[in-house]
């Protein structure tokens, strides 16, 4: 029996202890072979090409180039380009920059740019809700598909909202204005009491008191917002186009305070620059809102809670010249066209709070307003995936998970003016507003490469733009009341003092009351 069990101690020595070692040996090598800043060293290089360049000259020294797979295929492709940019082999440091840009992921912080640009969708929404409720509606309300750049904050509530025949006391059974001049009497506030209550009082409350029902309201908005994003060192350039519904309940517990519930979805899409690919992103959202106003003050709350599914689509394309198994040139180019494929997803919740209050005087309604809000959101890791094996098949990333968060704190002023005229009342508006952020600081996504064989993967740090701090909204709008409920209302903004940014936003919609 002893006999047998130091027999088969020996074998096990014999069959593992080589593999044991030879296991160790390529974890040290991993550890300690480092090329010099062969790559990285490069001059004018963008942040993005030097951290795939420190990866490279540190990860594949150490990689088996015998390996039939994509560990081989990345050792090949990083030989390639050390050798071209080594200055005793092919000294030709300019065929490097752009497969090493190739390799590079600057597409993948629009994941996180896209969680903060896109988190004004589903609140704009629900703001301008709000705003209708404050001025007395009740019902199912149907608005109108707004178009806006979704750089920054939605149009103001008070052009958004319409008017939409809210002062009943100046409608007759029919929804007919009696007179518009009475109508535009009631907009400029020069009646006795503040426009809110009187809408109120001659609309929801009273009704509602006989019929609980009456208290109860449905709503579906619709926003389709699109825009782009410049090309910067650490960053991909790309266009966007998002769409927006929201569609809820609220149900008004007293004449100044109303609670609601909705759900919306949201789509957007992002297409790279350059021929670069895509993201897709499907947003889920549920939120609790509420608004409370007590004269010409008012106070809006909304909390929400959303999960998002990505996809995306990162080309990568170059062509370099070829090398040897040492780097050495050799006759001819290798091409590299491939696709990498991923999917993830993530949470996100955010909450806003804002309030204001309106002035009156000689037709014009002013006032001061501010709003705070906070966003919460996490991207979990995800694995790229390239279905082939032509050259550049080990060139897919990994991504460890990201974490997103933004605070901004907004104050600004609005003006508007009710005209009467023969057709319907005419409300002309401006707003301007400074808007800082709090949070949403530099970034740095940690990525690797798939292909990598080793327990802990060669990171790849990229670091994303630092954010604008501070900004400006400057916004003009002009809505309209027409006869048998029928309103309308177009806007315009633009945000002031972005460093990579223009941004422009038109709104425009149509409410038919029934």
């Amino acid at each position: 029996m002893i006999e047998m069990l130091m027999l088969r101690s020996s074998l096990f020595k014999f069959l593992l202890l080589p593999f044991v070692s030879s296991l160790c040996l390529v974890t040290s090598l991993h550890a300690q072979i480092t090329l010099p800043p062969i790559l990285s060293g490069i001059p004018g290089l963008e942040p993005p090409q030097v951290a795939v360049g420190r990866a490279i000259e540190r990860l594949c020294p150490n990689l088996n180039p015998r390996d039939p797979g994509a560990e081989g295929d990345l050792q090949i492709r990083c030989t390639e380009l050390v050798g071209n940019a080594n200055p005793q082999q092919g000294n030709n440091p300019e065929a490097v920059r752009n497969p090493l840009l190739q390799m590079t992921s600057k597409e993948v912080s629009s994941q996180g740019s896209s969680v903060i640009e896109t988190s004004t969708i589903q609140p704009s929404n629900l703001v301008t809700r709000m705003s209708e409720l404050r001025r007395g509606a009740t019902g199912v309300s149907l608005m109108g598909i707004a178009l806006h750049d979704l750089w920054k904050t939605p149009p103001s509530a008070a052009v958004a909202s319409l008017w939409p025949g809210q002062d009943r006391a100046t409608l007759g059974d029919t929804g007919v204005p009696n007179t518009f001049p009475k109508l535009a009497t009631s907009f400029s506030g020069n009646s006795s009491e503040p426009m809110l209550a009187q809408g109120l009082s001659a609309g929801a409350g009273s009704s509602a008191g006989a019929n609980p029902f009456g208290r109860l309201g449905m709503f579906v908005n619709g926003t389709f917002s699109f825009g782009d994003h410049d090309t910067t060192s650490r960053e991909a350039g790309y266009d966007f186009d998002v769409y927006g519904v929201t569609g809820g309940v609220d149900y008004r517990f007293t004449d100044n305070l109303v609670l609601g519930l909705a759900f919306g979805y949201t789509d957007i899409r992002d297409e790279y620059t350059s021929a670069r690919g895509w993201t897709d992103a499907d947003v889920y959202t549920f939120s609790a809102f509420g608004t409370y106003y007590l004269g010409r003050f008012y106070v809006d709350g909304i909390f929400s809670y959303a999960w998002n599914d990505f996809s995306s689509a990162r080309n990568i394309v170059y062509a370099v010249p070829r090398t040897d198994e040492m780097g050495n040139p050799i006759p001819g180019t290798t091409t590299v066209n491939q696709t990498a494929r991923s999917e993830t997803d993530g949470t996100q919740y955010s909450f806003g709070l804002s309030g204001g209050y309106d002035f009156t005087a000689r037709g014009f309604t002013f006032g001061p307003y501010g709003r705070l809000s906070y966003l919460k959101a996490d991207i979990d890791g995800f694995r790229e995936r390239i279905d082939n094996t032509a050259p550049g098949f080990g060139l897919a990333l990994a991504f460890n998970d990201q974490d997103i968060e933004s605070l901004t704190w907004a104050l600004g002023g609005q003006v508007s003016y009710a005209i009467s005229t023969g057709f319907g009342v005419l409300v002309p508006q401006m707003r301007f507003e400074w808007e800082h952020e709090f949070l949403d600081n530099q970034r740095i996504i940690t990525a690797s490469f798939v292909a990598d064989p080793f327990p802990s993967p060669t990171p790849i740090l990229l670091e994303t733009d630092n954010p604008d701090r501070d900004y400006f909204n400057l916004g003009a709008g002009l809505s309209a009341v027409f006869q048998r409920g029928v309103s309308a209302f177009v806007y315009y903004e633009t945000a002031l003092a972005l460093r990579d940014v223009t941004a422009h936003q038109v709104a425009v919609g149509l409410r038919l009351a029934f």
